[in-house]
């Protein structure tokens, strides 16, 4: 398990596409106060056919996803992407944003400002449920400071220990934060929940599954891949069947004692 990321962290600075553009926040009817925390310009995110507005606090801690028409594919509303970032949330993965709340909220509910957006919005039949679903969880900090495979590996390698694969390893969905050397997956709308063949897996062969899946993902007309198409390039990390701790970015800033190539042969959860 990797050292858990202080949620209290406020970042000095971000710079992702994520961050809401908050621009005189505080005296406009745009401010919104929600499970503790104060969002602004809230912007329209589609997917397909799913429309959200999403947007971050003004304090950079946590983000807010609000689902106003669910994906015509199952398993991928906003309440099936919630369910699995609590999978990882309750085992403390420090590789996922923490999910900080999740439910319903009625129509009646919204403030003008997300009524408003949802008028604007062009939907053929503008017909809008009573109810909707949100989640807000850690903003995932990322800034200008790189990140290697190694790193991207090390944090698939926790989340399928805790029995999720990501299923969508993008530039869009990669966050790394170069002050802690942690790579964490800010998207899990296409996540699938790992069975015990899967999740038992040798950390090589893990890998070489997730690349057949990033391929399947790409030929069916998914986002661009980090991953895929760098098996050699994967292959670098191991010693034989061991993978090199040390060649990430968390663990080669505290390399260990007498271990110049330390290394994990399983990262499985113990007990």
């Amino acid at each position: 398990q990797l050292e858990q990321i202080d949620s209290n962290f406020k970042p000095a600075k971000m710079a992702d596409q994520y961050m809401a553009v908050a621009s005189n926040a505080a005296k406009s009817a745009d401010l919104i106060e929600w499970g503790g925390f104060s969002f602004a310009g809230l912007r329209v995110s589609r997917h397909g056919r799913q429309i959200c507005l999403v947007g971050s606090s003004l304090d950079g801690r946590a983000f807010l996803k609000l689902e106003i028409v669910r994906s015509e594919v199952p398993g991928r509303s906003l309440r099936d992407e919630s369910e699995m970032v609590r999978v990882l949330s309750n085992h403390w993965c420090v590789s996922c944003p923490r999910l900080l709340q999740s439910g319903t909220i009625r129509k009646e509910e919204l403030n003008a400002s997300i009524l408003k957006s949802l008028g604007d919005l062009d939907i053929e039949h503008q017909s809008y449920a009573e109810r909707y679903y949100y989640q807000i969880t850690e903003y995932a900090r990322a800034d200008r400071g790189g990140f290697a495979m190694s790193d991207i590996v090390l944090s698939l390698l926790e989340q399928q220990a805790l029995g999720v694969y990501q299923n969508c390893v993008s530039l869009e969905c990669i966050r790394f934060d170069s002050l802690l050397g942690i790579c964490r997956f800010s998207d899990y709308r296409n996540a699938l929940l790992l069975d015990d063949s899967i999740r038992e897996l040798a950390p090589r062969d893990f890998l070489q599954w997730c690349l057949e899946k990033e391929d399947q993902r790409l030929t069916q007309g998914g986002l661009n891949s980090f991953f895929a198409g760098r098996e050699a390039e994967i292959n670098q990390l191991f010693d034989g069947e061991k993978f090199l701790l040390v060649r990430s970015r968390l663990f080669g800033r505290q390399r260990i004692a007498d271990m110049p190539d330390a290394f994990i042969q399983d990262v499985r959860e113990d007990g």
